[in-house]
């Protein structure tokens, strides 16, 4: 009995312990659960901004792959794309650090470490295809992109993936475990049955904990070896996928390399066929179509002489060799003549030039042939070298220069006339032959006619390699191009030498007195006229002198005609000296001789040279031996006080010197004067 009741105060007790652990345990949860409560909502805020960090993080990395295909493709705006491209990633190493710092479970450091790794690889590549887009290789640079950037990219995508995935898992494995923390008070008593019941659970647990133990570190082993294999084929499918890319961007890129062939074919004037090894064709442009006047589904097959020969036989049958059979070992290229003959019968000269395509044996398996009609130019060649004969044996001097003057070409005859070769006077201009005899006005009339497209005519004087003068008469013409602007000059010259010096003789004979060389009454009248225009148009005086000798009919009938000859040579000497250059002494017969003076200020002006004409001519003249002596009488008539046509001003000056030599002669006499003594 007594053993009994120790029994039950002993059952009682431990009773009264369990339940009053039951309550201690109770009160416990309930004192953390309002703690629990505050970690469940830091737990979810976390990693809600963990998955947000993820999320960001994915779409920067799609945002570079972005930026990088267009700072490939946009050559304008490259450099504002690289710029994104660097903000882009200087966001994404932000994220990715705070994403490490709020990471704290080994699943998804593993998986942040392994991005970390991968990040430096894939920066490398990011800057190649950056330079080989900046260096132009941007074919290289998109291959680099598909190749090796993409399948990282799609690691790194899945690799968020899995993090988020981690992430929602951990909140909801931490929403759970605060949730069971609360324990409300009508579950409590419920709590101490399940409490028995998982007492003996963990005494099961200790017994099969020892099996467990091995199989679970054995399923986490399988586990990772399935995971490797997993990211092994991963790996592979993107490999693969990056292949089948590539394969596909180059068969696009095949596709348009070959239309963009075609389409310059077709553009070439040139006729074109891309011919095999035994003479079939299999391609020819648009020009060779409609040269020999076929459709290109006429051609493909057939032999290359039945289309440009016409013919059935082999060239190397015919009279002209074959060009493909004269085609060498390593030769790369042919160029023959052929006389090719299209579908309607005509004939053309064609300049044949093929091309080897050689094999991977070095063989020659195809040949591009190119043909060119050189009919026309080969008539406008003979036809030059006709003219070009022409032209060297040619009676008459040619020269051809540029635009600019400079000479190119001269023949043999031009050598004869000037004395100049090619190689002496080739790359200079014709001034090399200027004399000086002509003003820069006439250089510029012709200058000014010719760059108008104008033909100049007229005759030069031009002076020879050793110093002689001569004269020339030539025409000088432009040369134009088809667009009508002027490329050349062409001048054809002739000696016109003699010519010019009998047309001067005859002139001199004609307008120069014979005895004194000096202007005769025709050239007198001919320099008033020109005188009295230009005195008109100016308003200038100018004035006339009648001058007559003194006592030369005294010496002529003394010494003979020949001493008077010579008396009225020296006279005329002694008058030229007595004006200027730009003024005129005439004879106008027998002891008459006229001056003009062109242009004076005032009428006296024409007193000082009256006193040079009269100390002169009084000075003896020594003649045979004998001293002459001789006066002179000087009639002054001045424009346009005196006249204004040239008949009436000599008539006055005339009429004034009559007036003289009846008043005693030596002196000279103004007609305005004379017209005051008649009025008085």
């Amino acid at each position: 009995m007594k053993n009994s009741y120790k029994f039950y105060i002993m059952v009682s007790t431990g009773f009264i312990v369990f339940l009053s652990m039951m309550v201690l345990l109770i009160s416990i949860g309930r004192m953390g659960l309002d703690s629990n409560y505050k970690e469940l909502d830091k737990i979810i805020s976390v990693s809600s901004l963990k998955m947000d960090m993820a999320q960001e993080m994915r779409y920067l990395i799609r945002n570079e792959a972005v930026l990088v295909r267009n700072a490939l493709v946009d050559d304008v705006n490259r450099a504002d794309e690289i710029r994104r491209i660097n903000e882009n990633r200087k966001r994404y190493e932000e994220v990715k650090g705070n994403l490490v710092l709020l990471s704290s479970g080994r699943q998804v450091g593993l998986l942040i470490e392994q991005m970390s790794r991968d990040d430096k690889l894939t920066r490398q590549l990011w800057d190649n295809v950056i330079g080989q887009a900046q260096s132009g290789n941007i074919q290289e640079g998109y291959r680099t992109l598909v190749r090796e950037v993409r399948p990282i990219q799609w690691k790194w995508l899945d690799t968020l993936d899995r993090i988020a995935t981690l992430e929602r898992s951990s909140v909801k494995r931490d929403y759970r475990m605060a949730y069971d923390a609360y324990i409300h008070a009508r579950d409590q008593l419920t709590i101490v049955g399940i409490l028995t019941v998982i007492i003996g659970i963990v005494i099961a647990t200790v017994i099969t904990i020892g099996i467990s133990r091995p199989l679970k570190a054995v399923i986490i082993e399988r586990t990772a070896v399935l995971e490797a294999i997993n990211e092994q084929l991963k790996g592979e499918v993107f490999m693969r996928q990056g292949i089948e890319e590539d394969l596909r961007l180059s068969m696009k890129e095949s596709r348009e390399v070959k239309q963009m062939v075609e389409s310059i074919m077709h553009g070439i004037t040139d006729e074109i066929f891309l011919i095999t090894r035994d003479y079939k064709i299999v391609w020819a442009n648009e020009s060779a179509l409609g040269k020999y006047g076929y459709e290109l589904g006429e051609i493909m097959g057939k032999f290359c002489y039945e289309v440009t020969h016409q013919k059935e036989s082999p060239c190397g049958v015919l009279t002209e060799p074959c060009v493909f059979d004269e085609l060498q070992q390593g030769m790369k290229s042919k160029t023959v003549e052929h006389v090719h003959v299209s579908r309607d019968g005509k004939s053309s000269l064609m300049e044949v030039t093929v091309y080897p395509i050689v094999d991977e044996k070095g063989d020659v398996s195809r040949v591009v042939h190119v043909s060119r009609d050189i009919t026309e130019r080969v008539k406008m060649q003979e036809q030059v070298m006709v003219l070009f004969a022409a032209v060297e044996q040619s009676p008459v001097a040619v020269v051809i220069t540029d635009i600019t003057g400079k000479i190119e070409y001269v023949n043999p005859q031009f050598t004869k006339m000037t004395h100049y070769k090619l190689d002496e006077v080739s790359g200079q201009t014709l001034a090399v032959l200027k004399s000086g005899k002509h003003p820069q006005e006439f250089y510029r009339e012709l200058w000014h006619t010719i760059l108008a497209g104008k033909v100049w005519h007229g005759s030069m004087c031009n002076k020879r390699r050793n110093g002689e003068l001569y004269w020339e008469n030539q025409n000088i013409s432009p040369i134009k191009n088809q667009s009508g602007q002027i490329t050349h000059f062409v001048a054809v010259k002739t000696d016109d030498t003699e010519r010019k010096r009998i047309e001067e003789q005859l002139y001199h004979m004609a307008n120069y007195d014979t005895l004194t060389d000096l202007p005769n009454r025709t050239l007198f009248y001919e320099r008033l006229s020109e005188v009295l225009k230009i005195s008109k148009r100016y308003e200038h005086k100018f004035a006339i002198m009648f001058v007559d000798l003194d006592n030369f009919k005294i010496v002529n009938d003394v010494y003979g005609h020949d001493v008077g000859d010579q008396l009225l040579r020296e006279a005329a000497n002694r008058l030229r000296d007595c004006v200027r250059t730009s003024d005129t002494v005439a004879r106008m017969g027998g002891d008459e001789f006229t001056v003009i003076l062109s242009r004076i200020s005032k009428a006296e002006d024409a007193i000082l040279i009256a006193d040079y004409i009269i100390e002169a001519l009084s000075k003896p003249f020594h003649l045979a031996g004998n001293d002459c002596f001789i006066g002179t009488s000087i009639g002054i008539s001045v424009f346009p006080s005196d006249g204004e046509d040239a008949e009436l001003l000599v008539a006055n000056a005339d009429v004034a010197m009559y007036h003289v030599k009846n008043s005693g002669k030596n002196a000279y006499r103004f007609y305005s004067t004379l017209e005051d003594d008649l009025k008085v």
